[in-house]
């Protein structure tokens, strides 16, 4: 079934179907290159869902929309600079695709054409084109989000500020026909693919564990002086030594919640303190 969303007379809001395949949907991967209103996003990763999220970073987008969003557990931003038009909602069984960008505009106060799609055959065209934009983008890393944040403070003192900002975070520009677009050197894709591990894996699941350890005072004394990214490290260590050891445990634990998360980790950190199993290599 298709149907057309236009913020028209009838109030055919896209907002409407978006807010609904954000919410019944367990995976997100969203394409825009204006993005301003991310709350709904937001409120996705808290809850366990997996986001996934291509922008671009111009003098439309918002650095307080990335921001809310970056190093949120279960969520990816990656971006371009250049030659970005695409704008896609694709969710579980169901898209959107079409003019709207995610802004308050795009969702509801300009005139659009947006698309309503559920057909099997037109998803899977749609999954291959995201995976195709998704791997030609660049990891928004918190040095690029700074960046950015700096020259978007210049509006409106400054015009034109597009060039500003891809002179400040460098081009990055999805693959095309243009033969040039296709050149990467052995180094670049090495460090991108590094970028791309870090901050979309690691290292936001690593900073919500630490946040809870140091907010609730679940501390070692003889790890006192090691600092906090050391002794998060050893705690993770001593939760897998002695609650998932092996790849079976990892690859089978659930997926939970940010609620569910804090309580769970709030239990371990507590034990932590207290066991004499340390397990501290």
């Amino acid at each position: 079934m298709s149907r057309l969303f236009s913020n028209g007379p009838l109030k055919d809001f896209v907002i409407n179907p978006y807010g609904q395949m954000v919410q019944d949907s367990t995976r997100l991967w969203i394409a825009a290159p204006y993005v301003t209103q991310t709350q709904e996003l937001v409120q996705a990763a808290k809850k366990g869902k997996t986001v996934y999220l291509l922008v671009g970073l111009n003098s439309t987008t918002t650095p307080e929309a990335l921001a809310s969003l970056h190093e949120l557990p279960n969520c990816a931003v990656r971006y371009f600079t250049h030659r970005f038009h695409a704008k896609v909602y694709l969710f579980d069984q169901e898209a959107l695709v079409g003019s709207s960008n995610l802004t308050d505009g795009g969702l509801q106060s300009n005139r659009e054409a947006t698309m309503y799609i559920d057909d099997t055959d037109e998803l899977d065209e749609l999954r291959a084109l995201y995976s195709e934009l998704w791997d030609s983008a660049h990891v928004l890393t918190t040095e690029t989000l700074s960046k950015f944040t700096l020259v978007r403070k210049l509006m409106p003192k400054v015009p034109h500020l597009d060039p500003r900002i891809e002179n400040a975070v460098g081009r990055a520009e999805p693959i095309n026909s243009n033969v040039n677009s296709l050149k990467k050197t052995t180094q670049s894709i090495f460090l991108e693919q590094l970028r791309r591990e870090v901050y979309e894996q690691y290292r936001p699941s690593f900073t919500e564990v630490t946040r809870l350890l140091e907010a609730n005072q679940f501390r070692r004394k003889e790890l006192e002086d090691v600092g906090t990214a050391n002794e998060t490290n050893r705690f993770l260590n001593w939760v897998r030594l002695t609650y998932a050891p092996g790849l079976d445990s990892w690859e089978q634990a659930p997926l939970r919640s940010e609620e569910e998360r804090r309580t769970k980790i709030l239990q371990l950190g507590k034990e932590w303190t207290e066991t004499d199993q340390d397990k501290i290599p």
